[in-house]
């Protein structure tokens, strides 16, 4: 069989652009640091890197639902401190108007100190964090509380008569935070439970008080009224241990996901990636194969006097 000179030509052509291909394909490893783009390419691989893409993505998510669930604990940690602050300074108010060095006009200024103090804790009773009240249990849109004729409502419900049955339904409210698979964290307190409920709850306490200081009321009731914040702020306290419980629970459930996302991670990089510095020398190697072919070809393909007279 003869061997012509456009026979050699396409086959010098052919293995050029194999040669190219492949040095192509390596290029693109080289470059993007992944060893397939198409799923075609390693069908079992890309499996494993779309499941573990899904295990990533729905770690993230629960990234992100754990940072809610720490801002909102803090949150909610942060103003229930600063309510007891406040109860604080009213049990100073009492202990000062009861030791009978103080007249009816300095009562009566301490009166209003305790109604700034009782301002500043509804205030506090409907604190929101990213746009939501971090004490009304169910209701997170607006506030769950409220003074409506100088009555305390929680929930468009008057907490001076509320019955066992209601404040239970309220205190049982909970608001859950998916932080794993199969795992979920409860970040409710509902607003009723640090106030609690009846005549003397926290708001009716404090109106009492200021009520009996700016009548000049006798030692005997203010030491009464004094005694039941105390108890009040005691269950408060009680409140804030719990929610640095649950802080401390949040911090390991933070570590646990940051280690499942840093393995995953790793996983993915040992299915998906490729050692780079191998990659550049196999990208090298098939560089310098292709000059050398096309170095080859240009003195297999020479021009002939045919070729000048086309």
């Amino acid at each position: 069989m003869r061997i012509t000179n456009k026979m050699l030509s396409r086959q010098v052509v052919n293995n050029l652009n194999n040669i190219y291909d492949q040095m192509s394909r390596k290029h693109i490893k080289a470059a993007t640091g992944k060893s397939f783009q198409k799923a075609s390419e390693n069908p079992y691989d890309a499996i494993r890197s779309m499941n573990l893409r899904n295990k990533l993505g729905r770690i993230e998510q629960y990234e992100r639902n754990i940072a809610n669930a720490k801002g909102t604990v803090l949150e909610c940690e942060t103003a229930l401190s600063s309510v007891t602050d406040d109860i604080d300074q009213v049990i100073e108010e009492l202990r000062k108007a009861s030791n009978g060095t103080y007249n009816a006009n300095d009562k009566a200024n301490m009166s209003e100190v305790v109604k700034n103090m009782k301002e500043s804790i509804m205030d506090l009773l409907n604190k929101e964090f990213a746009g939501k009240y971090v004490f009304g249990g169910y209701n997170t849109a607006a506030n769950p509380m409220k003074l409506k004729n100088g009555k305390l409502y929680y929930n468009n419900v008057d907490v001076s008569t509320m019955t066992d049955e209601q404040f239970n339904d309220f205190k049982n409210e909970t608001v859950v935070v998916k932080t794993g698979s199969g795992t979920n964290l409860d970040i409710s307190m509902p607003g009723v439970s640090i106030t609690g409920y009846g005549e003397e709850n926290l708001i009716g306490l404090l109106d009492k008080v200021s009520e009996s200081l700016l009548n000049d009321g006798t030692n005997e009731e203010l030491m009464v009224l004094k005694e039941k914040l105390e108890e009040r702020n005691d269950k408060i306290q009680n409140s804030i241990s719990k929610l640095g419980g649950r802080t401390v629970r949040i911090e390991t459930i933070v570590k646990q996901i940051e280690d499942s996302k840093y393995n995953l991670g790793e996983l993915q990089k040992s299915v998906e990636g490729v050692d780079e510095e191998a990659a550049i020398m196999d990208y090298k190697m098939s560089e310098l194969v292709y000059n050398a072919a096309l170095s080859m070809g240009a003195r297999i393909i020479q021009p002939t006097l045919v070729d000048f007279l086309r």
